[in-house]
């Protein structure tokens, strides 16, 4: 039940790139109406008193989220921005291992594919970066390295936790600029 033919993989593939891209329009258009009615709120004296329960800051809000977040996923999905991998220096879910479950790098010697027991070109760790070409096979053979070997090529860590660790490290951040608008906005309606 694993090769499910050329036409499965199409489909599917075609079907969820258009629906991703349902999704980057669905938040273009609720970005354009946030921006829109935040427009026509301004030129209304006295409609809105508080950012906080202003619709339009809403609709900009939920837009921008929606936005970026199946644009990312979309273009992800077609492998177009490995420089996230890159950013975060992480390869798989949970580790460089997780690619033995992609049919083209399982790590079985009944696999034919020449990527057998790889990893894709994205965990790698480009420890050459003064020369001119790019060796896209660095991950080749990589799963069957011990840990400390295949630290020294690729990246081993998972992006989940890679992902999750950037997230406590900014929370202070994110906290910090909330408070603030937050401190900003009772001021604000405290003067008034």
């Amino acid at each position: 039940p694993r090769d499910r033919g050329c036409c499965w993989s199409w489909s599917f593939f075609h079907v969820s790139y258009i629906y991703h891209w349902s999704f980057v329009g669905e938040g273009r258009t609720r970005l354009a109406s946030g921006f829109f009615s935040s427009l026509w709120f301004h030129f209304l004296p006295g409609a809105v008193d508080s950012l906080l329960v202003d619709p339009s800051l809403i609709l900009l809000t939920v837009g921008i989220l929606m936005f970026a977040i199946t644009f990312a996923g979309c273009t992800g999905a077609l492998r177009d921005l490995p420089m996230l991998l890159k950013i975060f220096e992480c390869c798989g879910v949970h580790s460089y291992k997780d690619w033995s479950r992609n049919i083209y790098f399982e790590c079985r010697d009944s696999n034919p594919s020449l990527e057998r027991c790889a990893v894709p070109f994205s965990c790698c760790t480009q420890e050459d970066k003064g020369t001119s070409v790019l060796n896209t096979m660095c991950g080749y053979g990589t799963q069957n390295l011990r840990l400390w070997k295949a630290e020294s090529l690729i990246y081993t860590e998972g992006c989940l936790e890679k992902i999750v660790s950037w997230g406590q490290r900014n929370l202070l951040l994110v906290a910090g600029l909330a408070i603030g608008l937050f401190v900003l906005e009772v001021t604000e309606t405290e003067q008034k």
